[in-house]
């Protein structure tokens, strides 16, 4: 699943990873808004950032928080959602 999330980040743009429609914005909505706000607040300041502010190696960063805090059974499953391999739940 780094793969996929680093990968997409890595190469997508802002705009895409903001917009919801996009590959990418799907991918970056699948992440919980308390990481995603995480990623935006800047300790030094104490304040939260733009997006368009966050740096390539903050979206890594939330990309591996996200995944490091996944049961094993939700990342499978997810997994398997994200290539193909089952389809998604309609629950």
């Amino acid at each position: 699943m780094l793969d996929i999330f680093v990968g997409t980040f890595l190469v997508a743009d802002r705009s895409d990873i903001n917009n919801p429609r996009t590959y990418a914005g799907k991918l970056f909505r699948l992440i919980s808004p308390n990481f995603r706000y995480i990623a935006k607040y800047d300790y030094n300041t104490g304040v939260e950032v733009n997006f368009e502010d966050i740096s390539k190696e903050a979206l890594i960063r939330l990309a591996v928080d996200f995944i490091a805090c996944m049961t094993d059974s939700y990342a499978m499953k997810m997994y398997q959602e994200l290539t193909g391999i089952k389809l998604p739940s309609s629950n």
